[in-house]
């Protein structure tokens, strides 16, 4: 079982059918594999192979959003408009940013922040863009996953104190 990193992004498009089709991917957990397939020599029984996958997509896995993230949110459509849409999802191990960068040459924006409570990292992503934070846990990317400070255990998630990171 890997350890989740918890994403929270926003995709923007000027083509309203660019955007849907990224939204329903997303919703049907295939995002990376309908905008950023693999060549079909990689892909074996329906699955990536997951060294191409984690080169080209920064995570191991596609992106999961039948389950809860860390926090208060639960995976999917978060927001949507006509020209974005927010969503929350889950990687393996890591943040997709190989995916985001694919996704900034097919004309998306992506403004997004991630958190993997396990390995302690988190970031954000921005217009191509990331900063990574290991260790140091920025409060306010904690905060926008539900975690709040508790003297006690650093930060505890408000929604499912069971997970718990030492600051």
């Amino acid at each position: 079982m890997p350890n989740y990193c918890d994403n929270i992004a926003t995709f923007r498009h000027n083509d309203p059918a660019m955007l849907n089709r990224a939204k329903v991917a997303l919703i049907r957990e295939r995002l990376f594999q309908e905008l950023v397939p693999a060549p079909p020599e990689f892909v074996k029984d329906g699955w990536t192979d997951e060294d191409w996958a984690s080169e080209n997509w920064g995570t191991k896995w596609y992106v999961r959003v039948h389950e809860s993230t860390a926090g208060r949110y639960k995976c999917g459509v978060l927001e949507e408009g006509e020209t974005f849409f927010s969503c929350a999802f889950l990687t393996a191990w890591a943040p997709p940013i190989a995916a985001y960068d694919a996704l900034g040459k097919l004309g998306f924006e992506i403004e997004a922040i991630y958190v993997e409570m396990s390995m302690v990292f988190c970031g954000t992503y921005r217009f191509g863009k990331e900063q990574y934070h290991d260790a140091d846990l920025l409060p306010e990317l904690l905060r926008a996953f539900g975690y709040v400070e508790n003297d006690e255990y650093g930060y505890v998630c408000e929604a499912d104190c069971s997970k718990e990171v030492q600051s």
